[in-house]
């Protein structure tokens, strides 16, 4: 949950940052026509900004996360006769600890990506804020 929320946060701040840079795009192209520089920096913060926003998409995907057997596929699998407590106890010790295993694998890939996306967005906004220094100076 604490992953689905950092991305959520990542995406409201790409929006306005992407919104902000195309709800200007006439003003800018304007200004940027016969400034190769201008344009590289703007295209630049573009670029980072989408890489961003894709890697938080990314994360934000359908992942197939695994669980331990509810209580009625428990009772189904004893058949006639029940386990032993120690058997049954050794079942579920191990079923938590694949689902954990496996879970654990899938957050870390979805981590690694908002790690990614971060940077993406963090070098984005520092050129985006380059870009607009030097059309100011």
């Amino acid at each position: 949950k604490e992953l689905t929320k950092k991305a959520q946060i990542y995406l409201s701040i790409q929006s306005f940052f992407l919104t902000a840079l195309f709800f200007k795009f006439d003003d800018i192209r304007k200004l940027i026509e016969n400034n190769s520089h201008l344009k590289f920096t703007y295209i630049f913060s573009l670029l980072l900004l989408f890489v961003s926003l894709l890697l938080t998409v990314i994360s934000l995907g359908i992942f197939s996360y695994k669980s331990a057997a509810g209580p009625n596929e428990i009772f189904e699998s004893f058949g006639e006769v029940p386990p032993a407590d120690t058997d049954f106890f050794d079942d579920r010790m191990a079923e938590y600890a694949y689902a954990t295993e496996h879970n654990e694998k899938i957050n870390d890939r979805i981590a690694k990506s908002l790690v990614f996306a971060i940077g993406a967005l963090l070098v984005g906004f520092t050129s985006s804020l380059i870009f607009l220094i030097q059309i100011i100076l």
